[in-house]
């Protein structure tokens, strides 16, 4: 597969991480950046054992697929954290229900 599995494990790894970070974040007295490590480091670890699960359902385990994982993961992180705090900050201000 090549490229395109590399992609595949990206983007989805930055789809999960997305949703658990943006559902993390907007609990009730949530503090962004220990949570965002912690899921962050959660879904390396996922990923990890992922492609160390690999080989019992015969395919290889490959660095490279972990690597497009934490990338997807730290992208999301990116993506999510600045999304939250400005839906926090327009909630505050009332500008949305």
């Amino acid at each position: 597969m090549g490229r395109h599995d590399t992609v595949v494990h990206a983007a989805g790894y930055m789809v999960m991480t997305f949703s658990w970070l943006f559902w993390a974040l907007t609990r009730p007295q949530s503090r962004t950046a220990p949570r965002t490590v912690v899921v962050c480091a959660s879904m390396m670890v996922l990923a990890g054992l992922d492609e160390l699960t690999q080989p019992l359902v015969g395919r290889d385990a490959a660095w490279a697929d972990w690597i497009a994982d934490t990338l997807g993961t730290v992208a999301a992180a990116f993506a999510a954290v600045p999304v939250v705090i400005w839906r926090s900050r327009t909630r505050q201000a009332g500008t949305q229900p």
